[in-house]
């Protein structure tokens, strides 16, 4: 096994990963990303090479020649600051299998420093100095000025060294670029904190005429002819960005990027820190009985990485892999009784006799931490000021001998020194605490001042870590659960957040805590008929609400059944206590309104079930559809046709009828604007099929829309036992289970917001229904069962990661070849459009046809929606009389809402609101 200070290792590389974060934490985020890639073709490797000689062929001469121009990179970069002031940065070496040596350098700059000097104010004005994505401008032909030949030497290098020709390398699936080539034009530099910064690529010209009229608009292309003599025309689209300086000077490609957010610091340094490449290898030799030479005596294959020939003379001239700005020290951390000790092999005995000896006699080990407890101690004695600093930034006014190992008090200022105390393993609670301890506690003096907090001295560091609220104990919990019961009122959604929170959160004892929310002095309970009985019946009755708030939401017991007969549960599942559903009384169970069908794999008690899930849940599914408002002609019409195309699926799949009546449709597209009433029609739905004992599975694509459906969950959450789903996922579900034979038997499903998911998800949903269908109905779209889709094509469309909008238009279901099954319902009356909208309603549709685009996709808003300030927008929608009486006039709260499109953006606009108030 390899250690930390075995070059490239793999803890190796996390300790650099670690110093790098270290300078990040303390320095700033990482604002640049260059590549510096070795160029075969360069001129002083060509002067040196003699006839019929390659680069391979030199490999001594190569690496001295790429140590020589690194060196004057790192000049330029950090000492000539031609990339502008910087403030901390950090390289890593990498070797390619094949190919030359190459180097991933990220900068922290001084933007302090450039916005005081007046030269740099944004960022977008950085990228038009520094960073460009364009082919350059090619002067006249008759101009032999040195800046014209400079010119031509820049445009030659950008053409040859720094387009993207997309290939099989970096196609994912054949189409797809994985380096998201071709860029989108654009006229602008734009940066977002939260996607990849787009820089200026202006399009070519229709004509040369109309670049004439405007140049500035356009821009240039570069024709080239390949090996095979095929001609290609390269666009602004496929150029790597890259600083003209740097570009000039070296004559290789050095691509730089500008980092975009805080989010893409740890992407970036793992990106830098990753390492050479690796691969397992089998050693075999020929005479040996089935081929392979044991040579380890644990393992016949290794993780192994081929070093060349650059790596080994890079190595032997002992240049750095990982070369950082800043010094970063590891401090030590250890427990009273856990020193680290180093041990000469074959003395191991002497050595623990020795200590032995010495901790008998009250000595202990000196280490960095017990001698910063010794110089906290003096410094008590004998009077002094307290330096107020903790273990981990004493750095920053002390030092550490190593040699007379105590901590000094630093003459110099080290600017270029960090430190960082060493990770723990988070399973070794006892140490874990103690480094917590140690970045919060200030000028400790001993162990047991350590464990002390407002005067009492702890037994252990871990209770006194939980006593400062610096380790989670069920203390917090308990305050969550409070604070959750007093922003949900009611019974159901008290218990749906338990049991999203006990399905969420790895708890130690999750059953005491339950026990304890049973027991609160709020008679929570109140309003149902557990109210006022006995524990055993008010818990009971909280893990049968509970068990099926779980399964909705993803908690999949066992399928395998016990001796006794019975299969887990839920609850089982995450630690609780089996709900024991026959002690409580059938009509407690409607209190809650509870909708059975939110089991999705029921291996509760069977008989329990089918006594009571079909009169009381028809009787309340009855009433939510007659109860006002009633559906609009518009909307009944709807929902007889599909209730008419789901009575022609449920004849089929019960065995009433053989064959699918050919002139009823069973599969239906619900569109409509927002405000159309289609979750509404939805909803009456559901409760129409659910009080005629209809099987039906209500889903959206999104968690809220989900919210919005009587018993509504997410696809994933109901159908896709797998994170991500694409066109190979093969749907593994056992046709003998009890989850298939549920999917058997529904008559069929509902999905909201299906212009929101991927094709992908919805041809799975037809594989796994058809996966699970009886042989008659397998060639059947989803195994015969009605389904029902809605949507509004005019919102968002799928996401795609990486993707460009042809790629997203690719994703949307219209493109699948399941879509041509559904016939299209259009709902077109707006319920919630009030008097005098209809001209905002117009805007609208504006915007989601794309009228209003301009060619960057922007829309301009009408002066009359806008704020010219956070604190007018917060004036507008809470007035500070309605803050002021906030308590009494909580209902007008429901209404109001700031919608953020950043979690960020909404903590700081909450942040300001209560303020304010």
């Amino acid at each position: 096994m390899t250690n930390e200070h075995f070059r490239g290792s793999r803890q190796y590389y996390q300790k650099q990963y670690a110093a790098c974060m270290t300078i990040c934490r303390e320095i700033g985020s990482i604002d640049l990303l260059i590549t510096y890639t070795m160029d075969p073709s360069a001129p002083e490797l060509s002067n040196i090479l003699l006839e019929h000689q390659n680069w391979s062929d030199r490999p001594m001469e190569v690496c001295r020649i790429f140590i020589d121009k690194l060196a004057e990179l790192v000049k330029d970069i950090t000492e000539r600051e031609v990339l502008g002031p910087v403030k901390a940065w950090f390289h890593s070496l990498e070797h390619q299998k094949r190919g030359l040596p190459h180097v991933h350098f990220a900068v922290i700059l001084d933007w302090e420093k450039m916005r005081t000097s007046g030269r740099i104010t944004t960022k977008e004005e950085y990228m038009e100095q520094y960073i460009s994505a364009e082919i350059p401008d090619l002067p006249n032909s008759m101009d032999r000025t040195e800046s014209a030949q400079s010119q031509r030497l820049l445009h030659q290098i950008v053409v040859t060294k720094h387009v993207h020709t997309c290939n099989q390398h970096c196609q994912r699936d054949g189409v797809r670029c994985a380096k998201r080539f071709p860029h989108a034009y654009s006229d602008d530099n734009i940066y977002s904190d939260n996607a990849y910064p787009k820089y200026r690529r202006r399009p070519p010209p229709t004509s040369e005429n109309e670049r004439k009229k405007n140049p500035e608009l356009f821009g240039n292309t570069h024709k080239y002819v390949d090996r095979y003599g095929k001609q290609h025309v390269v666009t602004n689209q496929y150029v790597v960005p890259y600083n003209h300086y740097l570009l000039s000077k070296y004559r290789s490609h050095i691509n730089v990027e500008l980092v975009a957010g805080d989010g893409c610091v740890k992407y970036v340094t793992k990106y830098v820190m990753k390492g050479a490449d690796m691969a397992f290898i089998r050693v075999e030799q020929e005479g040996i009985e089935g081929g392979a030479w044991r040579y380890d005596e644990f393992h016949q294959l290794r993780l192994a990485r081929y070093i060349t020939s650059m790596e080994a003379f890079l190595s032997l001239w002992g240049t750095k892999l990982v070369v950082r700005s800043h010094i970063v020290d590891e401090l030590d951390i250890h427990g009273p009784q856990g020193h680290h000790v180093a041990v000469e092999e074959g003395r191991e005995l002497e050595i623990a006799e020795n200590l032995q000896r010495r901790l008998n006699e009250g000595e202990e080990r000196r280490t960095q931490l017990t001698a910063y407890f010794d110089f906290n101690r003096q410094r008590q004695l004998i009077g002094e000021q307290p330096a107020g600093l903790t273990y981990g930034n004493a750095y920053k006014q002390l030092r550490y001998n190593i040699h007379k190992k105590n901590w000094q008090i630093s003459v110099y200022k080290h600017h270029k020194k960090l430190c960082r105390i060493r990770t723990v393993s988070p399973t070794n609670l006892e140490l874990l605490a103690i480094r917590i301890l140690l970045t919060v506690v200030v000028d400790p003096t001993s162990w047991e001042h350590l464990r002390t907090f407002e005067n009492v001295a702890y037994p252990t560091f871990l209770d006194a870590a939980k006593a400062r609220g610096l380790m989670s104990d069920d203390v917090i919990w308990r305050r969550t659960i409070q604070e959750a019961f007093d922003s949900n009122k009611r019974v159901q959604q008290r218990i749906r957040w338990l049991a999203m929170f006990f399905g969420s959160t790895n708890l130690t004892n999750p059953t005491a805590l339950l026990d304890y929310v049973i027991q609160l002095p709020e008679d929570w309970l109140y309003g149902t008929r557990v109210a006022q009985l006995d524990f055993e019946a008010r818990r009971d009755y909280v893990l049968c609400n509970m068990e099926w708030f779980l399964r909705a939401n993803g908690i999949r017991p066992d399928e395998i059944e016990r001796d006794d007969g019975t299969f887990e549960t839920a609850c089982e599942r995450i630690r609780l206590p089996r709900p024991s559903l026959r002690n409580i009384q059938p009509e407690l169970l409607n209190d809650a309104e509870i909708d059975p069908e939110m089991m999705i794999r029921t291996h509760v008690d069977k008989p329990f079930l089918e006594e009571h899930q079909r009169g009381s849940t028809q009787d309340y599914y009855l009433r939510l559809f007659y109860n006002d408002p009633r559906p609009t002609e518009e909307q009944q019409q709807f929902i007889d046709e599909i209730v008419r195309g789901m009575w022609s699926a449920r004849h089929v799949i019960d065995g009433l009828e053989t064959s699918f009546a050919q002139d009823i449709p069973r599969y239906f597209f619900i569109t409509g604007e927002g405000g159309s009433g289609k979750t509404f029609m939805y909803n009456k739905l559901i409760a129409f099929l659910h009080a005629n004992e209809f099987l039906i599975m209500p889903m959206a694509s999104t968690g809220i829309a989900a919210e919005l459906l009587y018993g509504g969950a997410t696809v994933h959450k109901r159908l896709c036992r797998q994170k991500h789903v694409d066109s190979s996922t093969k749907p593994f579900v056992d046709y003998r289970s009890q989850f298939a034979d549920t999917l058997r038997k529904l008559h069929g499903i509902i999905i909201d917001e299906i212009s929101m998911q991927h094709k992908d998800v919805l041809e799975f949903v037809d594989r796994l229904f058809r996966s699970i269908a009886p042989r008659t109905l397998k060639q059947i779209p989803f195994g015969g069962k009605c389904v029902i889709l809605g949507g509004d094509w005019k919102q968002l469309l799928p996401v795609v990661a990486g993707g460009t909008l042809l790629h997203q238009f690719d994703a949307s279901i219209k493109n699948t070849v399941l879509f041509k099954n559904f016939v299209t319902r259009k709902l077109r009356s707006n319920l919630r459009l009030l008097h005098g909208q209809e001209q905002y309603r117009t805007f609208l549709k504006c915007v989601g046809t794309g009228v209003l685009n301009d060619s960057d996709e922007r829309v301009q808003l009408p002066v009359g929606i806008c704020v010219n300030s956070r604190e007018e927008l917060i004036n507008f929608v809470y007035p500070q009389d309605l803050l002021q009486t906030a308590i009494h006039r909580w209902e007008e709260f429901c209404g109001r809402a700031i919608l953020c499109p950043l979690n960020t953006e909404t903590f700081e606009m909450n942040n300001i609101i209560l303020v304010v108030s």
